[in-house]
């Protein structure tokens, strides 16, 4: 499926919303907001509610986990067009991991409440 751009410049570029209809498609890109993030710069701390699905475009992101009182441990790196904290947003449950840029980075965010609302009403999203 070819890249869309909404009117607020923001372009689908990963396979999350592919199976969306393209009106509800259409709509979670034109209420997403986009995001630059510099190197180092954290996106989403451990146990912090996950009010965003994020859907990284350019750059890569780290996601880590720390035991309390430890040291953080990567667990992943996401490249463009993978999203992160899906079952979070999803299940209304804080964020399992912090997400660090691990280069400049470039993401989309769609409200949590408009995705659940999207997802119980388009199959192909759910």
């Amino acid at each position: 499926m070819p890249a869309m751009r909404s009117a607020n410049g923001v372009k689908d570029a990963g396979p999350l919303l592919a199976a969306a209809t393209p009106e509800v498609r259409a709509r979670l890109l034109a209420e997403a907001k986009p995001l630059m993030v510099p190197r180092g710069g954290t996106v989403l701390a451990q146990d912090a509610t996950a009010e965003f699905l994020y859907v990284l475009t350019q750059g890569s992101i780290g996601l880590s986990t720390a035991e309390e009182g430890g040291s953080g441990t990567m667990v992943e790196i996401l490249a463009p067009g993978e999203a992160f904290v899906i079952a979070a947003v999803m299940l209304r449950m804080p964020s399992p991991v912090a997400a660090t840029a691990l280069a400049p980075t470039r993401m989309i965010a769609i409200e949590a409440e408009r995705l659940r609302a999207a997802a119980a009403g388009d199959p192909g999203l759910m």
